[in-house]
């Protein structure tokens, strides 16, 4: 019996040019916060805890565990309050919700520090927290009488009082430290918002406000209350719901009104979506949802500090520990362009490399099928690699072709990314071009659509 085996070889690269142009993928140049920290919040979105039939939490895959870590990291970040943008619940049960309150006493006893300092409770409801008859509560509990007895949004107001021990306002306004919250709750129309920040201007949040208001939501804003909220200039906003990885730099931007919005990333991992809209890479080349190790579990949430002029947006990931890259840094104030305006984030190009002497590698033995191990691209410790470009060029002629794959660990922790940050991509023989010798090459690429330099190899397929 013959088969075929891919066996590299020490031929150089051919030099073969990159399709499409590359995107600039960086923070401003410089921006590094100075002085005191006025302000720290922590900030998570989307744990979405869930319960059985019977109440009883049934959530081997959406621990509570998590979700204490998290306030635990808070609280030794000495945080003064934690924002939790929605989707606590998974199936809309009240239970669901209670159990965020438990952790929330494990951890803040008395909405207090360990040191006794008081720590704000900044929580807005999601589209999860709001479903009433979501057919996993119906397979589970047909009853409507039953249903209705377990489900939060049977009575907001009332089950918001009892979990949580304060009043259930569809918009509210909450102060800390001289700094100003607004929360949207999910399903109130943006139009509540903007009148309930009129209306309550004398609290410190009218147009006129130097000082910013951080606006808390869960889904992202609508086209007309972008328009709204340009009225004021002090305005931050952030949401969750989409799950998207912080690794992944498209989820903060500028609105067309002016004001910078963030997607907060999920503390619940949603394998579907948590890297997706990679709007930076080549679409021609787009990833496919070749997710790595790691990418699926992580579980990742914000330390936000406050400083004068400056936010510092710390990405932090839950489930090994550690920080997902440097700090998004941004000034306050509103700015003619913006600097997280996407023409302004491609001005300083930030590359992540391969260190010198990175060699890509094909493993043999592989029958049909070409098994690369692309190495860790750590070469420039202040960008990560998000995913690697990697293209492929026969001797039998033809274009090259091209696949994607995101790079182990890019939603994890630096330092704790899975395989060490060695990715492995394995392409069928029949999708490669045609030939029986094959140049090989890769470049690591940032979610913007930055590329570093490339590595390459020449490897041909023999009958062994």
């Amino acid at each position: 019996m013959t088969r075929r085996e891919f066996l590299a070889g020490g031929f150089s690269a051919l030099g073969l040019g990159w399709l499409g142009a590359g995107r600039i993928f960086a923070a401003p140049p410089g921006w590094k916060p100075q002085g005191a920290v006025r302000l720290a919040f922590g900030m998570v979105a989307d744990t979405h805890i869930r319960t059985g039939s019977n109440g009883v939490r049934m959530d081997s895959h959406r621990p509570t565990t998590w979700f204490v870590k998290a306030l635990e990291h808070f609280r030794d970040a000495n945080v003064d309050a934690v924002v939790h943008l929605g989707d606590m619940a998974h199936c809309g049960q009240t239970r669901e919700l209670e159990f965020h309150a438990m952790a929330w006493r494990q951890v803040f006893p008395g909405d207090c520090a360990a040191d006794g300092r008081h720590v704000e409770k900044l929580f807005v409801t999601g589209n999860h927290d709001t479903l009433v008859d979501n057919a996993f509560v119906v397979r589970f509990c047909p009853d409507p009488a039953e249903r209705a007895r377990r489900t939060f949004a049977t009575d907001q107001a009332a089950n918001w009082k009892r979990v949580f021990g304060e009043e259930f306002q569809r918009v509210w306004h909450k102060s800390v430290k001289g700094f100003h919250f607004v929360g949207l709750n999910h399903g109130v129309p943006g139009s509540e918002l903007v009148e309930f920040m009129e209306k309550h201007a004398a609290k410190g949040i009218g147009r006129e406000t130097k000082t910013p208001i951080f606006l808390l939501m869960h889904v992202p804003p609508s086209e007309e209350l972008q328009k709204s909220l340009a009225r004021w200039p002090s305005a931050v906003g952030f949401y969750g719901h989409c799950h998207a990885s912080a690794a992944n730099w498209n989820v903060i931007g500028c609105l067309p009104g002016g004001v910078p919005f963030v997607q907060c990333p999920a503390l619940r991992a949603m394998p579907h979506n948590v890297l997706a809209g990679e709007r930076g890479i080549v679409r021609a080349r787009r990833l496919g949802g070749r997710a790595q190790a790691g990418c699926n579990t992580a579980r990742q949430g914000f330390v936000v500090r406050v400083y004068e002029d400056y936010l510092a947006i710390e990405r932090r990931e839950f489930t090994e520990g550690g920080r997902i890259g440097e700090d998004w840094i941004m000034t306050l104030g509103r700015f003619a362009p913006h600097p997280f305006e996407r023409a302004e984030l491609k001005k300083t190009i930030g590359k992540p490399q391969f260190r010198p002497g990175a060699k890509l590698q094909v493993l043999a033995g592989e029958a049909d099928v070409l098994k690369l191990r692309i190495p860790a691209a750590d070469g420039n410790p202040a960008t990560r690699a998000y995913a690697f470009d990697v293209g492929v060029a026969g001797n039998g002629g033809g274009r090259a072709r091209y696949w994607g794959v995101y790079a182990a660990g890019a939603c994890m922790g630096a330092g704790h990314e899975a395989n060490g940050g060695v990715t492995e991509l394995e392409i069928p023989r029949a999708e490669l071009p045609a030939g029986d010798e094959f140049t090989v090459f890769t470049r690591p690429v940032t979610s913007l659509g930055s590329y570093g330099e490339e590595i390459s190899l020449r490897c041909r397929c023999v009958e062994v």
